[in-house]
């Protein structure tokens, strides 16, 4: 049986190497082509580019990734009930917004990203250290997304 020091080294290392692949892929360019296709469709089709293929492996990229994340999930808790994923939207939204993403579209980057899932997730356990109730944690993670729209707008 794993121990939770080792349930944390597979997922850190699953972490890591997912990260150096994906990192790896958006800068050798073969991926690059995505944000053209999603920013500016008629641009991209004028340049030649297949926006259906894509989309379609955008899509199937994500699908792999959730299996994988939802893989990992059932493995740390021991069971698959279909609640336990409620409200980790708004955290992996938050975390882009933290690394920078803009919500109205643009340029966001990886590291940037990874970055910002850190410092949620290094704020989060303050919160529990702290012992503050689930709601009130809600209410200072809107804030945390409202500051960071509000400072993404000002740039």
């Amino acid at each position: 049986m794993f121990t939770t020091g080792s349930k944390f080294l597979i997922g850190a290392s699953v972490l890591a190497t997912i990260s150096a692949i994906a990192y790896g892929v958006a800068q050798d360019g073969v991926m690059g082509t995505v944000g053209l296709a999603s920013a500016a469709v008629a641009l991209a089709f004028l340049a030649g580019i297949n926006i259906a293929l894509h989309k379609i492996s955008v899509y199937v990229l994500n699908a792999l990734l959730v299996c994988l994340a939802a893989l990992i999930l059932i493995s740390r808790t021991g069971s698959a009930l279909p609640g336990v994923g409620i409200g980790l939207e708004l955290k992996s939204i938050a975390a882009a917004i933290i690394g920078g993403v803009s919500l109205t579209g643009g340029y966001g980057s990886l590291p940037g990203i990874f970055l910002g899932a850190f410092l949620l997730g290094l704020i989060q356990n303050m919160l529990n250290i702290l012992n503050l109730s689930a709601h009130f944690q809600s209410v200072v993670l809107g804030i945390i997304i409202v500051t960071a729209v509000t400072i993404g707008k000002k740039k």
